[in-house]
Formats: structure tokens, C-alpha cells, sequence
């Protein structure tokens, strides 16, 4: 984790978090974004920068109860894959 960027923390974080909630069929991350902010080291306009890119790629969707993770496969993708 030392080494990860900010979006692969982030990234994980939410996997790490849905692993243990589910929506339906879907993985819910129960996380606001200042706790996630305070979980990953980070403060809350950066992190939310992260998640409206996630947002916008697909990836994730705000909801009242947290983060719905749409695209878990991707998702895992960006949390694990090395930064060149």
C-alpha cells in the first residue's frame, strides 16, 4: 500500500469494503467519502476527485448508503495493477 497511488488505495479500499456488504446483486461499499478520505490516507477533495473518475468511467456509482461498485473486475484492475 505505501507504494500504490492514491486511486489504486481508493480502488482498494472499495473493494475491500464491498467484499462485506452487498446491494442487491452488486458489492456496496458502506463509505463516505470523508471516512474514506481518513481509511487511505488522503483528504476529501482529492478522494473525491478519484471517485468522480471512477464515476465517469463506469467503474462505481454514488448512492445514499455508500459506493455501488459496478464493475468490480475493472475496478480490481485498477487497485492491483503497477503504476509504470
Amino acid at each position: 500500500q505505501t507504494f500504490a497511488s492514491l486511486r489504486q488505495r481508493v480502488a482498494r479500499h472499495l473493494l475491500d469494503l464491498a467484499a462485506c456488504g452487498a446491494y442487491g446483486s452488486r458489492l456496496l461499499a458502506p463509505v463516505t467519502q470523508q471516512a474514506l478520505a481518513d481509511a487511505v490516507g488522503s483528504v476529501r477533495p482529492a478522494v473525491a476527485g478519484i471517485v468522480a473518475q471512477l464515476r465517469r468511467e463506469g467503474l462505481i456509482e454514488r448512492t445514499p448508503g455508500g459506493v455501488l461498485v459496478l464493475d468490480g473486475v475493472r475496478l480490481f484492475e485498477e487497485a492491483f495493477t503497477r503504476v509504470q
